[in-house]
């Protein structure tokens, strides 16, 4: 969906959504290939803080159990997560341990580097877009499971909006927050 008409949707519907999201997820073999952007009305100061904000993920994001930064590097950072993933009637747990390389208010690279998760990467980016900011994610995964790729790739377009509805709500509600408040959790972009 072109970024423009997202931005569009986002200022003339405000009883649908306060932040436009359009997640599309295929297959490619035993690749499940993610694209995924959303419109927020938030500064790209604001998004990049609740992005960044790892050790609160587990608070808005949907199914996420747990996530803590376990160490730091200059832009680089560990993230360890564990959340609950739904496969029709059926539950299970996915554990795992990202690296992260960041680019300041413009970008994060994330790779998958321990877990039960599989081989993934996700790049998300992040600019100025009509007075708020546009969220892109790409993601390139090869799952460890026994159910087949093409079932899957339902679940993980779910998953991938769940977790940008819940960024998205958090960055929305961050905003509202006083500006005392709100200025010692944003940094400058």
């Amino acid at each position: 969906m072109n970024y423009v008409l997202l931005a569009f949707v986002a200022c003339l519907s405000p009883h649908l959504a306060d932040a436009a999201i359009d997640v599309t997820a295929y297959h490619d073999g035993d690749v499940i290939v993610v694209v995924a952007n959303a419109y927020v009305p938030v500064t790209l100061s604001e998004a990049w803080a609740v992005l960044n904000d790892y050790d609160h993920h587990a608070k808005f994001i949907l199914d996420l159990k747990s996530s803590q930064v376990i160490s730091q590097l200059g832009e680089t950072l560990r993230v360890a997560q564990t959340k609950v993933s739904r496969f029709g009637p059926f539950r299970f747990s996915v554990e795992s341990t990202w690296e992260m390389e960041t680019t300041p208010c413009d970008t994060v690279t994330a790779r998958s580097v321990g877990g039960n998760i599989g081989e993934v990467e996700v790049v998300t980016r992040l600019h100025a877009l009509g007075g708020g900011t546009q969220i892109s994610y790409y993601v390139h995964s090869i799952l460890k499971t026994l159910i087949p790729t093409r079932l899957l790739v339902g679940m993980v377009e779910s998953d991938m909006e769940q977790r940008l509805q819940g960024l998205s709500d958090e960055m929305l509600r961050r905003k509202t927050l006083p500006s005392a408040t709100r200025s010692t959790l944003v940094p400058p972009c």
